[in-house]
């Protein structure tokens, strides 16, 4: 919640750069970002993981949509 929008902006410029090396060196055809911070850390920080994918790389991300009420969700949020 620290991080000022000029830092964050700057480290997603970032990251849209390395797409591009990682496209272009490593073959990739896509990039998954992902960003955790919370009570697993730690130290607080922000940190922005950048994972070249790969067609059938076998990587899932699991969510937890089949537990969630859209509805209710919506309800909370308004």
């Amino acid at each position: 919640n620290d991080i000022d929008l000029e830092t964050l902006n700057h480290i997603n410029k970032v990251a849209k750069e390395i797409k591009k090396l990682l496209e272009e060196k490593l073959g990739c055809i896509g990039l998954s970002l992902l960003q955790n911070n919370g009570s697993a850390q730690e130290v607080k920080h922000y940190h922005l993981h950048i994972i070249p994918r790969y067609e059938n790389d076998g990587i899932e991300f699991k969510n937890n949509i089949e537990r969630l009420d859209p509805k209710e969700i919506y309800e909370k949020l308004k």
